[in-house]
């Protein structure tokens, strides 16, 4: 935990009148699901005659944790300064602020503190009283008069259906683990001549919503090409386990869907929506083990066809260079150990699932070691799955899950491992939220495979 301080003003009245205003940026690193590394900052004022550093809780961040809240109490000591008078807390603080900020009916959050805002930007009415809310690119800036500052982004709804038997139509990314700021995941649109978008109607919060004439925008020709590419790898596997895959649109069927809509948010920026049935869906928290039966070097390549969001540790020119161990630990080129390589990214479209196995939310802990023993999966690797997935399962009481192996994936997700492993386990699992228990075709049996020599072994899974 590191504080960096700057004198940012003088007080005027009060029982501190004419000491110093300083503000501390504290900020804490943080691990989150125990493989990669962020920071966390705050602001805490201060007021200092030179003698006293005494903290200024109304106008200063509320501590994330105790470990935060005590290294801010011992600040002055570690200055060699003593500790002011306690102050009380304020409500609504001047200079405080909020993670959460109203605006234009919407709500914004925030994404980072900073002692200055960067310069320009246009100046936003409906801002807090006494404080300039300007925007500049993707983000807002709240500005205080000690010349601190609040970047704040506006997070659209995870999904839109504009009428309540429509499409369904999907407008931000599931937000990667580090390699990407929260404002990546939006699809933010280019601006787009009026000529180029028809009007679908005026909806409630979202205002005037559009949707693609023709595909000469570049995003919508891309959803209709990946679509098409896709199409024939997901009727046959369909055919094989006995559903009906949709039928391959016409171009005027599929812009009548329509496979996209756009709309401005609260900022004045135009967003993209990609209806569902389009999408590429996320394949979320892949990670791969490897045991060789010596120490061996070894080079992980995914294919170009995958879109690679984030990776622990980094991808180096698309591919990883790690010396793995009997044990599975795996040591990077600069050093770093872990027991698993990481990544996340996006292919090609598929559709929901329409076989697989039915399970209540409350017996998924179960359901999951029986299926990933089935696959291959050891209690370890399938502890790590489990502590993953099941509490991001917990948002329905049902759920169709299906699995996808080795054979879907080398269309999926191709990737190239050197030496070439002797055993290659993949699993990545599928999953469809259900209100209401329902009756689904059984998905293609599990194959247990052995585990011989070099083996290497996968698992993940696709979030919509």
């Amino acid at each position: 935990m590191t504080a960096v301080f700057f004198e940012t003003g003088r007080l005027l009245n009060g029982a501190l009148a004419g000491q110093s205003l300083v503000t501390a940026h504290v900020v804490k690193k943080v691990v989150a699901w125990g493989h990669h590394e962020g920071q966390k900052g705050e602001f805490h004022r201060f007021a200092s005659d030179g003698r006293t550093l005494t903290h200024l809780p109304a106008l200063s961040d509320p501590p994330q944790d105790a470990e935060t809240a005590r290294f801010v109490a011992d600040l002055p000591g570690l200055l060699g300064l003593e500790t002011g008078p306690p102050l009380e807390a304020e409500s609504n603080p001047p200079l405080r602020a909020p993670e959460r900020l109203p605006f234009r009916g919407a709500c914004l959050t925030l994404l980072d503190r900073v002692l200055e805002p960067p310069s320009g930007g246009v100046q936003l009415e409906g801002g807090p009283p006494g404080r300039m809310l300007s925007s500049r690119g993707r983000v807002a800036w709240l500005t205080a008069r000690d010349g601190a500052a609040a970047k704040y982004y506006y997070a659209p709804p995870r999904g839109l259906r504009l009428h309540p038997d429509g499409d369904s139509f999907r407008c931000d990314r599931e937000p990667s683990k580090g390699d990407e700021t929260l404002l990546d995941t939006v699809r933010f649109a280019d601006e787009i001549s009026p000529d180029r978008l028809a009007l679908l109607g005026d909806y409630p919060v979202l205002g005037p919503v559009h949707a693609p004439r023709d595909l000469s925008l570049p995003a919508i020709a891309e959803l209709r090409r990946g679509w098409v590419e896709a199409y024939g790898w997901g009727r046959q596997d369909a055919e094989q386990e006995g559903w009906r895959y949709p039928p391959l649109f016409s171009e005027a069927e599929f812009l009548e869907r329509p496979p996209a809509v756009f709309w401005r948010n609260p900022l004045g920026q135009l967003l993209m929506c990609v209806n569902t049935m389009f999408d590429e869906p996320m394949m979320v928290e892949p990670v791969l083990y490897l045991y060789p039966p010596r120490e061996t070097a070894v080079r992980v390549e995914l294919d170009a066809s995958v879109r690679v969001a984030s990776s622990r540790p980094a991808l180096k020119a698309g591919a990883w260079r790690i010396t793995a161990s009997p044990d599975g630990t795996l040591l990077d080129e600069d050093g770093g150990r872990s027991r698993y390589l990481f990544w996340e990214g996006r292919s090609w479209p598929v559709q929901e699932p329409q076989v697989g196995d039915l399970v209540p939310r409350e017996g998924l802990e179960a359901y999951f070691d029986s299926a990933l023993a089935q696959r291959g999966l050891e209690p370890a690797e399938a502890r790590d799955f489990k502590e993953f997935w099941v509490p991001r399962m917990a948002d329905s009481p049902y759920f169709l899950v299906r699995f996808f192996n080795e054979e879907h994936l080398r269309f999926l997700a191709p990737m190239r491992i050197e030496p070439a492993p002797d055993s290659l386990i993949r699993v990545m699992m599928d999953f469809r939220r259900l209100d209401t228990p329902a009756a689904f075709p059984p998905g293609p049996p599990a194959r247990r495979p052995e585990r011989n020599g070099f083996t290497a072994v996968e698992w993940g899974g696709m979030a919509r």
